[in-house]
């Protein structure tokens, strides 16, 4: 097992009397983590050996490495007035740290699988690290910010929690529905009507009543189009026309396309009065459709496997 790639560091702020999270945020990106920890040991002596013996644990130490800490880390983590508009912190001597939830991902890799590991420390009380600051002198020399904290059991006794996935998306989302931090769906995508014209050209001109798009994964025929005004910008080959809908609010941009893509990229659709589009398939066994989706803050990434598609020849 190798463990690598740590990244996406989330904090929020855990009640202990309703062992609830709220305010949760990505707290910049990672650098390093270090989970430390700590148990109590005892042993029982009986006619001159081990009787009993017992270790249970007691904290762990925490230290969080980011490459900046936002401004509401100081409010939600440290309890300091903020004003978010003017970039404000104001630290009081009777500003008490709060505790928090921290998550984190780190990939692994497990007899040449890959996998992504979602880490939720459920309730850690971080004290404030020394600032230190620096010229640039003749080399340049990078400071970042490192949170270091106690972690204790929550009210579920629980102090710790890990779960495995597929893909650092799945991870990513496991850690914001612990954590209670909202998570932007994706929108749906189907395929476009046969009786709808793009580009001057019928969708059934373009592929068969077949395509399907699942859960995870795009299939049907795909016909060869070699005139019209769909191959006059793109040049000959399959096309896949798709619809796209249930874009939630609050979304302010959502991309969509092959990738890799030959030509264009992900192209933008949130202004687009008809949400569809027409997209050349040049190698369905290594592209992936991809969508995504942000409100801002929060970024979802879906991609559609392509290499169930029938790719009919000239």
């Amino acid at each position: 097992m190798a463990f690598y790639g740590l990244r996406k560091p989330f904090v929020a702020s855990y009640d202990k009397e309703s062992n609830s999270y709220s305010n949760g945020f990505q707290c910049g990106k990672a650098i390093g983590v270090s989970v430390t920890p700590n148990y109590v040991e005892g042993s029982l002596y009986a006619d001159d050996e081990q009787d009993e013996y017992e270790r249970a644990f007691q904290n762990a130490n925490v230290t969080l490495n980011t490459n900046t800490l936002p401004i509401k880390a100081a409010k939600t983590m440290y309890g300091h007035e903020i004003d978010e508009e003017k970039g404000e912190i104001i630290y009081k001597t009777t500003d008490e740290s709060n505790y928090v939830g921290v998550g984190f991902v780190v990939a692994q890799t497990i007899s040449g699988k890959k996998s992504f590991v979602a880490t939720i420390i459920t309730c850690v009380k971080f004290t404030e690290a020394a600032e230190e600051f620096s010229t640039k002198g003749e080399s340049i020399t990078y400071v970042t910010p490192s949170q270091e904290g106690l972690a204790i059991a929550d009210a579920n006794s629980q102090w710790k929690v890990k779960e495995t996935f597929e893909t650092a998306d799945a991870a990513i989302n496991f850690i914001k529905n612990y954590l209670n931090i909202p998570v932007i769906a994706a929108p749906s995508v189907a395929a476009e009507s046969q009786l709808t014209v793009l580009f001057e050209t019928p969708v059934s001109d373009i592929q068969g009543s077949d395509v399907v798009v699942g859960e995870n994964a795009i299939v049907g025929t795909l016909k060869y189009l070699d005139a019209g005004a769909i191959v006059d910008t793109w040049g000959a080959g399959n096309f896949i026309a798709l619809k796209f809908a249930d874009i939630p609010e609050g979304a302010t941009s959502v991309k969509v396309g092959l990738n890799p893509s030959a030509s264009s990229g992900l192209v933008e659709i949130i202004d687009d009065p008809d949400k569809n589009g027409v997209f050349k398939i040049t190698d369905k066994d290594a592209q992936k459709f991809r969508v995504v989706i942000t409100d801002g803050t929060y970024t979802t990434t879906k991609d559609y496997d392509l290499t169930g598609l029938t790719l009919e020849t000239a």
